[in-house]
């Protein structure tokens, strides 16, 4: 026979198995045929020292004796099966006892298979690896079943939050286009500011489903990247227009080198990501001796990699918040995590066009966000 048949999975950690029996050269002989094989095995010699073991560290598979003093394999069996953690552990019971009352009796207790005395060691291997297997396909969807429930919190979660990020830019909208309506006699300055404060939910809006749609599309690497050759600074320039980042002149500042900043990027990706990581700088930023919060862009060169930083002025982040800020459901430390489109887009896109994000941050000092590219030199090594 083949003895590799035998043998627990040797991809996964040793399966457990708890040998009970009050007869010390019975379990010798199970344990010494068991370690042989690959298996983890622990010992007890009477039922109540079992159900002890069993709660302190459960087992994969459960050899129990039938005819034990005090407790026998029967009652032991019928209290391992009360408790629901350790229902699902298959117990083989190893038994002299032959007639129909006492294999039902064993059924009864919840025995999940029998093994007769004497035992057949080839048989008792065999059986004690396809219950192996049966617990461990158990045990994997136990945690496929966690991890589904775990994902539909997050859904539940998103939702909500979709729902209340989504419905104040709405609100605000409607409101100020019935304002507008109801505005016949307001000069054409009121009429016109009404129009731009609409149009600004609006768009505030149009971005969050935007980035929600494109995080899903490059998550799933369905986003095209179309990289180019291009100067950053003419990037830099499309992004902090007020129609991309809602920034004026005098909020961010630019420093960039005489030379032109090469890089090889998907052009309207990159202008996204420079626009978000501004607007998230401009409404985070404090102000500084009464002045207007103030943006920095730094180009440059990082061991020949181009390099883009976005830094203000403010708050500044905790190391906890540093390590989140990226995520789709940022923890930002309140009661519940909040949504957070524009930075797990950024990332993203950054990710698919070849390059690295990264933040860096000192509280009540301020953020600097950072992200590189891959140089234009690569588009003519290709």
């Amino acid at each position: 026979m083949d003895t590799n048949a035998l043998r627990p999975e040797t991809a996964k950690a040793p399966a457990h198995i708890l040998i009970v029996d009050d007869e010390e050269k019975n379990r010798e002989l199970l344990v010494d045929s068991l370690v042989v094989r690959g298996y983890h095995v622990s010992e007890a010699e009477n039922g109540e020292l079992a159900l002890k073991l069993v709660r302190e560290n459960p087992p994969d598979v459960i050899l129990l004796d039938a005819v034990m003093p005090k407790m026998d394999g029967f009652e032991t069996c019928r209290w391992l099966k009360k408790e629901t953690q350790n229902a699902m552990i298959p117990v083989l019971m190893i038994t002299s006892l032959t007639n129909r009352e006492d294999r039902l009796r064993g059924i009864e207790s919840g025995v999940n298979d029998f093994l007769n005395k004497p035992i057949d060691l080839e048989d008792v291997l065999l059986r004690v690896r396809n219950a192996v297997q049966t617990k461990r396909l158990f045990d994997e969807l136990q945690q496929s079943l966690a991890q589904v429930k775990k994902l539909e919190v997050i859904r539940d979660n998103l939702t909500q939050m979709l729902v209340s990020d989504f419905r104040a830019p709405v609100r605000s909208a409607l409101e100020t286009l019935n304002h507008l309506a109801s505005a016949a006699g307001k000069d054409a300055g009121a009429k016109t500011e009404l129009v731009e404060d609409a149009l600004l939910s609006l768009s505030e809006l149009d971005e969050k489903v935007n980035s929600l749609r494109d995080i899903t599309r490059l998550q799933a690497g369905e986003l095209p990247v179309q990289p180019v050759s291009c100067d950053l600074a003419s990037v830099v320039r499309a992004a902090t227009t007020p129609a991309h980042s809602g920034a004026v002149s005098s909020a961010v500042q630019v420093d960039a080198p005489r030379e032109p900043v090469r890089a090889l990027c998907d052009l309207e990706l990159t202008t996204r990501i420079i626009s978000s990581l501004v607007s998230h700088a401009l409404a985070t930023s404090e102000s500084q001796d009464g002045k207007s919060p103030l943006v920095t862009i730094v180009l440059g060169m990082k061991e020949q990699t181009p390099l883009v930083t976005v830094a203000n002025q403010g708050a500044g982040l905790s190391f906890v918040a540093q390590q989140k800020i990226f995520d789709t459901l940022h923890d930002a430390g309140g009661d519940k995590p909040q949504l957070n489109t524009r930075l797990a887009f950024c990332k993203l896109a950054v990710e698919a066009q070849g390059g690295q994000i990264g933040v860096e941050s000192q509280l009540d000092v301020g953020t600097r966000f950072w992200f590189t590219l891959p140089p234009a030199e690569r588009s003519r090594k290709t």
